[in-house]
């Protein structure tokens, strides 16, 4: 919201500057953002001597030796407030907005996506066209990485599998070492075996080597399956997240694992189950519930635009 509130500023100032915007040149922005010069207007460069330089094609040109002020200073006192006054408008948005890579392109999509808003569809196009790339990308990571036909695919999916096994707190969960809770809703030993079941080969509730052996990654998802051809559950979401959407580098994308929509309701279900089997009425277990959580609750029973209604919870006893 903060850089939002420099964009305007910025605009203003640089149409001030006899700039024709949008749209917002490169060279015109590290210019204005540029920490060396501050304004690169003629009259901050008036303040300075010159120095000649060889341009990329060896032509010398004159040009502004920052190192070098004239003294004493040649601007007028009418000149002198004007920079003042142009000083003060340039720090008003360079506290909100920075120079650089990262932060042009940032520029560049939230610029977008106020004349998107304004009605402009070619601005708004470009800020589709500009998170396609990065969801593509976002995707296209995420296919790659977890590629068991490809060396690296294997050890990043032989990686993951560890990481799992080590980090997931479903291990702990499973062996009783902490309970989770998520909007009120508990993730113990007893609700995983009503997610989950007994295993077939004990009769009894799985230990979680026994459920890992059950484990694959499947189209970007952790997911269980007990035996071939049964219903597979799905425990995880695998993403790939560029932090700042649309405008950071890849390389800060990170890979993460989120619970899905069908295991919130999973967890739901097999609490309401647990709270029937001990005699609660409807009533009162969703007085245990967090308001939020039924919320969401509510939204995945019946579904939405977005999301596909998964129906009421069916009871499983004992």
């Amino acid at each position: 919201a903060e850089y939002l509130k420099g964009i305007p500023k910025l605009l203003k100032y640089m149409k001030e500057r006899g700039l024709k915007v949008p749209p917002i040149r490169r060279r015109d922005f590290d210019a204005i953002m540029d920490k060396k010069s501050g304004l690169n207007t003629r009259l901050y460069n008036k303040q300075f001597n010159t120095k000649i330089v060889k341009d990329k094609d060896g032509n010398e040109k004159r040009v502004p030796d920052y190192k070098s002020p004239i003294d004493p200073n040649p601007l007028t006192p009418e000149e002198q407030k004007k920079m003042k006054e142009d000083e003060k408008s340039v720090a008003g948005f360079k506290k909100l907005i920075k120079g650089g890579d990262k932060y042009f392109s940032k520029l560049m999509l939230a610029t977008n996506k106020i004349l998107g808003m304004r009605g402009d569809k070619k601005a708004q196009q470009q800020v589709d066209d500009h998170i396609k790339i990065t969801k593509e990308f976002e995707e296209k990571f995420l296919t790659t990485t977890l590629d068991r036909n490809t060396p690296a695919g294997k050890a990043m999916y032989d990686s993951t599998m560890k990481m799992i096994s080590e980090k997931f707190p479903l291990k702990s969960i499973m062996n009783g070492e902490e309970k989770m809770a998520l909007g009120g809703l508990a993730a113990s030993p007893e609700v995983m075996t009503k997610i989950f079941g007994n295993n077939p080969d004990t009769g009894k509730p799985y230990s979680y080597d026994e459920l890992e052996k059950r484990f694959k990654i499947k189209d970007g998802k952790l997911v269980f399956q007990a035996n071939a051809g049964e219903k597979e559950v799905t425990i995880a979401d695998f993403v790939v997240r560029n932090k700042g959407q649309g405008y950071n580098s890849i390389n800060s994308s990170t890979f993460e694992m989120l619970l899905p929509d069908d295991m919130k309701r999973n967890l739901y279900c097999a609490n309401w189950n647990i709270a029937k089997d001990k005699g609660m009425s409807d009533e009162e277990f969703n007085k245990t519930i967090s308001t939020s959580e039924l919320k969401t609750q509510r939204k995945l029973e019946k579904g939405t635009n977005k999301i596909e209604a998964m129906g009421p919870c069916k009871r499983v006893k004992g």
